[in-house]
């Protein structure tokens, strides 16, 4: 599925995005961690995950100096760490009431999103329609309606 997500992703840009990348790459700020430089990279980056990308100029990262200066590389050794602890083997000692969103347009594969609630004893699935992986940008209301459906299902 990490393969299926990577080439998703791959392709989940546009030529100008792509184009965009490598340019600020080679850019003194960027080489230099100016953190306008480093969010702006992130941005485009991340502009795969939206189905619409008007919303990506809501998407706010706030990057600091430190930030820049290590989100690359923190980024690289997340997900290195995550796939070093087996987090699928450990979804059954959650316990607790779990909701598993999907985006009807995220890169992330549905099937992984169904497989990680099904590693969850009791967890649900939900899939929310016309939106992409930051669907609380592109869809508020949608998104904290499932939420709060949800959370009002499962209250103590």
């Amino acid at each position: 599925m990490q393969e299926m997500l990577h080439q998703a992703f791959v392709k989940g840009h546009t030529g100008e995005e792509k184009t965009r990348m490598k340019e600020i790459e080679s850019s003194p700020g960027f080489a230099d961690k100016d953190a306008r430089t480093h969010e702006e990279y992130f941005k485009t980056l991340y502009a795969a995950f939206f189905k619409d990308r008007k919303y990506l100029s809501d998407l706010q990262f706030r990057f600091t100096p430190t930030t820049a200066q290590y989100a690359l590389d923190a980024e690289e050794q997340l997900v290195h760490q995550l796939l070093e602890r087996d987090p699928a083997g450990r979804l059954r000692m959650i316990t607790c009431p779990t909701l598993v969103v999907h985006a009807e347009q995220d890169l992330i594969p549905e099937a992984f999103s169904r497989s990680i609630a099904g590693g969850i004893r009791g967890a649900e699935f939900a899939k929310l329609s016309g939106v992409g992986h930051f669907a609380y940008l592109e869809n508020p209301i949608l998104f904290t309606s499932t939420l709060a459906t949800f959370l009002k299902r499962n209250a103590r």
